[in-house]
């Protein structure tokens, strides 16, 4: 069976790296979806990480794991590519 395609948007990742039990992280770590995003939200987690990790509950290292986890999981696109 096929993944359903999905697009992923920062807000959503932060949301994520932020609760370590929550809905969002559920679904995303689900088989059933393939994430898509574009490339500038590498860029966003990097540019935002101090926050996130203010208004995080777990350790760094766990942060960490999950975010590898994460970003495995997503294709990331070329905002060019991208139509308007």
């Amino acid at each position: 069976m096929s993944r359903v395609p999905v697009v992923i948007d920062t807000n959503v990742v932060f949301k994520a790296l932020r609760l370590k039990y929550s809905s969002i992280r559920e679904v995303l770590n689900q088989g059933t979806y393939h994430f898509y995003a574009p490339k500038f939200l590498l860029v966003e987690i990097f540019k935002h990480k101090e926050k996130l990790f203010r208004n995080n509950k777990q350790p760094e290292d766990e942060f960490y794991e999950y975010l590898n986890l994460l970003l495995q999981r997503i294709t990331f696109v070329n905002e060019d590519i991208i139509s308007m």
